[in-house]
């Protein structure tokens, strides 16, 4: 998605369009490099009624589950057990987390921490290998990256562009720092939980 289009699909922090299409607009939003933009969106906390928010679904519409429209007044006959209102959920996962699989049964997944404006961020997925856990810190430049790859699994873990200063521990203190497949930027994790640590922006600076 070009910077000029992400521009117009982020339209200052306020979803345009049915629920249905944020799904995509969102998934652009993040391939493109547009993170903050995203999760601006995903985060919107204006919950009067009728506006085009998750905000307003959970405190207007009272909404528990997913809803087929923004609101009534938008679909009358809304239903509130819809996919279409399910985008979050799933954009959380691949968006945020960026976790998505690579090879068939989560034999091989990627983690690509897409955090955008957020300090820290925890989450727990199911797959059919297992649980997978990611939780994300940043402070001043310094990011904490910990995983848990579940059995019979592996992940790429792929981090920023100007990351730096790489090192990874496991659960136990050990150092997988030049055990770990580094390609590029992508670690190589096989299972297990570790901690992975890492300076942002241009080295020596």
């Amino acid at each position: 998605m070009a910077d000029r289009l992400s521009q117009f699909v982020a339209n200052n922090g306020q979803f345009v369009g049915s629920i249905y299409f944020i799904y995509f607009m969102l998934k652009g939003l993040f391939e493109s490099g547009h993170a903050a933009d995203a999760i601006t969106l995903l985060t919107d906390p204006n919950d009067q009624k009728d506006h085009k928010s998750f905000a307003a679904i959970l405190d207007s519409l009272k909404a528990t589950i997913a809803p087929e429209a923004w609101s009534n007044h938008y679909k009358p006959n809304l239903t509130l057990s819809h996919p279409w209102g399910a985008t979050p959920g799933l954009t959380i996962v691949q968006g945020i987390a960026g976790i998505m699989p690579i090879e068939p049964g989560f034999s091989t997944f990627r983690i690509k921490v897409r955090a955008g404006n957020l300090t820290h961020l925890n989450l727990t997925t199911p797959s059919v290998k297992g649980l997978i856990t990611v939780h994300y810190q940043q402070d001043a430049g310094n990011q904490t990256l910990e995983v848990a790859v579940p059995m019979n699994a592996k992940a790429q873990v792929e981090l920023p562009a100007q990351a730096h200063q790489v090192a990874v521990q496991d659960q136990f203190g050990k150092d997988w720092t030049t055990a770990v497949q580094h390609d590029d930027q992508t670690l190589t994790i096989p299972a297990g939980s570790y901690r992975i640590t890492y300076q942002q922006g241009t080295a020596g600076k």
